[in-house]
């Protein structure tokens, strides 16, 4: 994966990684990133780290998935959202 602050060119003229979100998980940043790799577009949701210096890093704590597979995974989520709503886990805009 590459650093998010190193863009390159994608299908289409669009910069890669393109950082969609980020929030803190305790000392590590949580990332959802558009990346590409051998020319094959990702979707990557990953735990950064801060490093000696300051910089993140990326950990080995993710996954990254075909961008074809974020429909999917974009409605599973809905789904989880909806379900731990029903169930009193989690009010609109955070945990209970």
């Amino acid at each position: 994966m590459q650093n998010a602050s190193n863009n390159v060119q994608g299908e289409g003229g669009n910069a890669l990684p393109h950082l969609c979100a980020e929030w803190s998980k305790g000392r590590d940043v949580v990332r959802v990133s558009v990346t590409e790799y051998r020319g094959k577009p990702l979707i990557d949701l990953r735990c950064w780290y801060e490093a000696a210096g300051g910089e993140l890093k990326p950990s080995p704590k993710g996954i990254t998935l075909s961008l074809e597979t974020l429909p999917r995974l974009a409605d599973a989520l809905t789904t989880a959202t909806a379900f731990a709503m029903a169930n009193g886990l989690i009010v609109e805009g955070g945990v209970s």
